[in-house]
């Protein structure tokens, strides 16, 4: 996918977890922004203002290693929803 899906995708799919002190944006599974990756990177940085996690996503200075198989990145190509 190397397209944005545009603004008239509605809907937001959050995975939350119980330790790890990340928030998590696609892409996961390799280190390549996505097309939406300044309105996901947006909506990450939000949600760290209330929890003072690290971005754990393509091109961010947390981002550890690829992780394949996430539910996000499925939800985010399958369906544009923001994840």
């Amino acid at each position: 996918m190397d397209v944005a899906f545009g603004e008239e995708i509605m809907g937001v799919y959050i995975d939350v977890h119980s330790s790890g002190g990340y928030t998590y944006y696609p892409w996961g599974h390799k280190n390549k922004v996505s097309p939406d990756d300044e309105s996901l990177q947006a909506l990450g940085r939000k949600i760290s203002s209330f929890n003072q996690y690290k971005l754990w996503a393509p091109n961010q200075p947390d981002f550890l290693y690829p992780a394949s198989g996430d539910t996000s990145d499925y939800m985010y190509a399958r369906f544009g929803v923001s994840s």
